[in-house]
């Protein structure tokens, strides 16, 4: 558990309480768990490695390197908590967990159009950045469905069967006028 900043520039590795090298001197060392797993601390990165596989680094810069091999595809890191990022997030797949035996209470879900088209969408800047975006506002998001509000976030995934159900409706109405049109 880490409880302040790490200074990777003058990391110190220690064991039992007792000191086994620091980043500074440039020298490295290493906390050994078998013949293949261990945590290194070099001049600049710390390193954890599992069956001579580097897995993780920490970098001077703070950056958190993971490499997982095909051989360990069930590997990964896990966050209980929250995992905030300030940046881009870029991943292959985003999986959440929607298993029916985690749920209760399961209804139907039903919805307004009119609701759904109280939604306004938006091109912006971020103030911080500057970079141009497209988006809603959270605070015109929770008036009509706080469930996908947090705070000043969105969780965009909700946004999902929401706008399905929208789909839903508007073909509904389009099988009806099809159905006029034809008598």
């Amino acid at each position: 558990q880490i409880t302040d900043n790490i200074n990777i520039s003058s990391a110190s590795l220690y064991q039992n309480g007792l000191l086994l090298g620091s980043g500074s001197s440039g020298s490295i060392s290493s906390i050994q768990s078998g013949i293949s797993s261990y945590i290194s601390c070099g001049p600049s990165t710390i390193s954890f490695v599992n069956a001579g596989n580097n897995i993780l680094q920490i970098t001077p810069t703070g950056t958190l390197q993971y490499t997982s091999s095909s051989m360990y595809l069930s590997t990964g890191i896990q966050v209980n908590g929250f995992l905030y990022v300030s940046e881009n997030a870029y991943v292959k797949n985003m999986f959440q967990t929607s298993d029916r035996d985690k749920k209760s209470d399961i209804q139907p879900f039903k919805t307004c159009l009119d609701d759904i088209l109280k939604l306004e969408p938006y091109t912006f800047k971020w103030k911080d950045s500057g970079e141009n975006d497209l988006g809603f506002i959270s605070q015109d998001v929770q008036k009509s469905w706080p469930s996908l509000t947090e705070g000043n976030s969105l969780a965009y995934s909700r946004f999902v069967p929401l706008l399905l159900e929208g789909i839903r409706e508007l073909h509904e109405r389009v099988s009806i006028l099809e159905s006029k049109r034809k008598a």
